[in-house]
C-alpha cells in the first residue's frame, strides 16, 4: 500500500453576505370564500372599538352602499383621546354643562345673537358671553 501525498489548496476564506429576500404579501379579500385579491383595506369604528377588513372590488362596492345609507345620518365625531384596555373606566354619561341648549337652541342662540349685534360662527361652540346674555334677556 502505497499512499501519495496530496497536495492540500487552501482557499481563501470569504465573507458570506446575506442573499437579498423579497417578501411579497398578498392580501385576499375576508368576505370571499375563494382566495380573491383584496382591492383596499377598510377600517370602521363601532361601539367603541375599531376594526379592519380587507375587501375586493365586489365587497367593497357592497359595503359603501351600505355604509353611505348609515354615513348619511350621522355626523363626523371628533378624534377624541383613546384609553387602553388598563386605564380606569369613566363615569357614567352626564348631560353637558351649561345651558343644555339642543342644536334648534343653538340655532335660536345664533339669530338672536346676530339681531343683537354679537359675532357668531354658523358653527361651533357658542361663546360663554353669548350664551349668558341670551339667557339673561330671555329671563
Amino acid at each position: 500500500m502505497c499512499r501519495r501525498s496530496v497536495p492540500v489548496v487552501h482557499q481563501k476564506m470569504r465573507k458570506v453576505e446575506p442573499m437579498a429576500q423579497k417578501v411579497l404579501t398578498v392580501l385576499t379579500c375576508d368576505l370571499d370564500e375563494e382566495e380573491v385579491p383584496a382591492a383596499e383595506t377598510v377600517t370602521f369604528g363601532f361601539d367603541g372599538s375599531t376594526y379592519a377588513f380587507e375587501l375586493c372590488e365586489q365587497h367593497l362596492e357592497e359595503v359603501n352602499e351600505i355604509f353611505h345609507a348609515w354615513i348619511g345620518a350621522a355626523r363626523r365625531a371628533g378624534a377624541g383621546r383613546r384609553r387602553s384596555a388598563s386605564s380606569v373606566p369613566s363615569a357614567p354619561s352626564r348631560p353637558r354643562s351649561g345651558s343644555g341648549a339642543s342644536r334648534s337652541g343653538a340655532s335660536d342662540i345664533r339669530t338672536w345673537a346676530r339681531e343683537n349685534g354679537f359675532s357668531v360662527s354658523e358653527r361651533g361652540r357658542i361663546p360663554v358671553e353669548v350664551r349668558t346674555a341670551y339667557e339673561e334677556a330671555h329671563r
